[in-house]
């Protein structure tokens, strides 16, 4: 929840509700940071202490903190983990012995491209629906078998229930510039499309965002917020209908290492950061050697109640 700092007049500078925010998991008030070093070290505690509130205050320790500074990751909350997608994760989770939440934001952010076409966020802008995941964790967590895996429980479903064009979704597995992601676009005659950027390591992309007069991260910022760019040229165009919306969506994986390197690249790139959803990977998978293939009735369950979910988005 966007708040103005309780120290708000002690600051040099007057703060804004954009840099003080209360964490809530969907059950209770988690925490509390401001962006700024007059209040840095303060926390929820001393919230309360400010506002004279006695209650006990329960302390949620989500990231481990090994270097200088701090990291918060808010743990999902109870209320998520229900329902269709919950069963989706679930499964696959168990079978494969890998960590939930891979699972869990790669089912949603395929699901939400499937139907991007169709949904609006309700809110005074009416924008288009977009997520940007990016699955965070060292190597051999499973990163990139939840994505294979479930990109391909999709098209099991777009193609075996032959359901509506528009809720297809394009993959592009690299984007090497800003001109090849257009190219992606507009490489069929099409008046909307339905795109998932879902590079094996997504610190490529940004070393290529990082490039001189690259491009490349303006459009993806772009991208979330509209369903055209500015950066398209003449000679995109030519090639495209006139009229072409996309609908871009983004699924990637990052080593901690990586983030970290590449943390300042996603600050700078027009608030790219503040659009992706981080998720934490966990241990490595516990059973590598030997796969539990999901029931196949299950199975065959949650795929007919995803198509339903699809069809009456």
């Amino acid at each position: 929840h966007l708040v103005v700092c309780p120290w708000n007049a002690e600051h040099e500078s007057k703060g804004s509700e954009t840099k003080t925010v209360l964490f809530d998991d969907g059950e209770r008030i988690t925490g509390f940071k401001r962006l700024g070093a007059h209040c840095a070290n303060r926390r929820l505690p001393d919230v309360l202490k400010f506002f004279g509130i006695e209650d006990e205050v329960q302390h949620v320790e989500i990231v481990e903190v090994k270097a200088e500074g701090e990291a918060y990751l808010l743990p999902m909350p109870a209320a998520a983990r229900q329902g269709l997608i919950h069963d989706y994760a679930s499964m696959y989770a168990q079978a494969y012995g890998t960590d939930y939440n891979l699972w869990y934001s790669a089912y949603l952010a395929f699901f939400a491209a499937s139907v991007s076409m169709l949904v609006r966020l309700n809110s005074f802008s009416r924008r288009p629906l977009r997520q940007y995941a990016l699955m965070i964790g060292s190597k051999n967590t499973g990163k990139s078998q939840s994505r294979d895996i479930t990109r391909d429980f999709f098209r099991g479903i777009w193609e075996q229930h032959k359901l509506p064009e528009s809720t297809y979704v394009k993959p592009i597995y690299n984007a090497n510039s800003d001109q090849g992601l257009i190219a992606s676009m507009t490489s069929e005659n099409a008046t909307e499309r339905a795109l998932m950027l879902m590079p094996d390591e997504f610190a490529q992309v940004l070393k290529k965002c990082s490039i001189q007069n690259s491009t490349l991260g303006q459009m993806l910022t772009e991208l979330y917020e509209k369903e055209n760019t500015d950066t398209w040229t003449k000679d995109n165009r030519k090639h495209a209908s006139p009229d072409l919306r996309v609908h871009l969506s983004i699924l990637g994986g990052l080593t901690p290492i990586d983030f970290t390197a590449h943390f300042d690249a996603l600050t700078a790139l027009g608030g790219l950061l503040s659009r992706m959803w981080l998720v934490a990977a966990g241990s490595p998978p516990t059973n590598r050697r030997r796969v539990v293939a999901p029931d196949q009735r299950r199975l065959d369950d949650i795929r007919i109640r995803t198509r339903n979910a699809i069809q009456h988005a």
